[in-house]
């Protein structure tokens, strides 16, 4: 739990104008690439970071591919070549909108999202935020997190009300807000296991109605009631959580897990036995190179899906020295719960 001084001393820090992201929406046609590739915003110049300059790419319609190709290549000529790419298609897209949303920390624009994109200012979510711990107040502080870019992660949690599923399988409910320029505005169901305080962001993110901020906060709102009515314990999560239990992973599943820790087979196998789950695939005759995508989806691996997914809520949830940043594990957080409720375990229907 966080105390309120923490909170607020964050929640300043938020709300600061050196760090709050600048939101505006454009008609691409007011957008002009002037001498030296500067671009143009009604004769106003605009830096962009290079993050800002492929995101404008594809919103007007570059193909992702030629986007990437230049990624690759790096450097000024990756800049030029996007830069003209743009600047021959801006004229022909006069009328499409975009929302340009820009860093007063950094200086430049970062982001450039569809016009619709679902992203509220922090002022908004902490409005959201402070009236939901006011609607219900059995949900208190869990954690919080803010940093120069204008993010904000905040999760409460339910501790008055554990859910008990089985042995060592207890659990508190609650929320997890998170805003920020890339990925938007999102409100999660959280549950805390309680045994090793992992967390996990579950089933999804609650549907957003698009837009600024006051039709935008209703929405949310709508969403957080109905929650509320069922002590924010995510649908079926019971249910799901028992055929985790019963179900083989796959080799795709476990690669999933890995894909977020160092390829280090010393800080993996603090985790998961990966050497002995290789060895017993290789007695069994799976070379796992010669894998391709289904055959990976089809191939079991001695180790079940709920263990797995603790795992993975583990290392998200805690710092092991391993350099993973913060928002990475609220989104490793999220890849735990999405292999929690996708349509059927890879393994799950398999026969023999």
């Amino acid at each position: 739990m966080i105390s309120n001084k923490e909170y607020q001393e964050k929640k300043s820090m938020a709300l600061s104008e050196k760090i709050v992201p600048l939101r505006n929406i454009v008609n691409v046609g007011s957008l002009k690439v002037g001498n030296g590739d500067q671009i143009y915003l009604d004769d106003v110049p605009l830096q962009f970071s290079n993050n800002g300059i492929m995101d404008l790419a594809k919103q007007i319609g570059i193909p992702p591919t030629f986007v990437t190709k230049c990624e690759k290549t790096g450097g000024t000529e990756f800049r030029n070549q996007l830069i003209n790419a743009i600047s021959a298609l801006l004229g022909g897209r006069g009328n499409k909108k975009v929302m340009l949303i820009a860093s007063p920390h950094l200086g430049t624009i970062t982001d450039v999202k569809s016009e619709n994109f679902k992203y509220i200012s922090n002022e908004g979510l902490f409005k959201v935020l402070e009236g939901t711990l006011n609607n219900h107040k059995d949900l208190h502080l869990s954690d919080m997190f803010v940093d120069q870019r204008g993010r904000v992660q905040v999760t409460v949690l339910n501790d008055k009300q554990p859910f008990h599923f089985g042995k060592d399988e207890d659990f508190f409910a609650g929320l997890g807000f998170d805003n920020n320029p890339k990925d938007g505005t999102s409100i999660s169901q959280f549950m805390l296991r309680q045994i090793c305080t992992n967390g996990m962001m579950t089933k999804g993110d609650f549907k957003m109605v698009s837009g600024y901020d006051d039709e935008a906060i209703k929405g949310l709102y709508e969403s957080i009631a109905k929650s509320a009515k069922y002590n924010f314990l995510p649908e079926a999560f019971q249910q799901r959580m028992q055929r985790a239990q019963k179900t083989d992973a796959s080799f795709a599943e476990l690669q999933l897990a890995l894909s977020w820790m160092p390829n280090n087979m010393r800080v993996r196998e603090q985790f998961i036995p990966v050497s002995y789950i290789l060895q017993d695939l290789k007695s069994r005759s799976v070379d796992v190179a010669k894998l391709n995508e289904p055959q990976k989806k089809n191939c079991r691996v001695d180790m079940k899906v709920w263990d797995l997914i603790n795992v993975m809520t583990d290392y998200a949830s805690h710092d092991y020295g391993h350099g993973m940043i913060r928002n990475d594990s609220r989104e490793m957080q999220k890849d735990a719960a999405r292999l929690l409720y996708k349509g059927a375990f890879d393994t799950e229907n398999l026969v023999g």
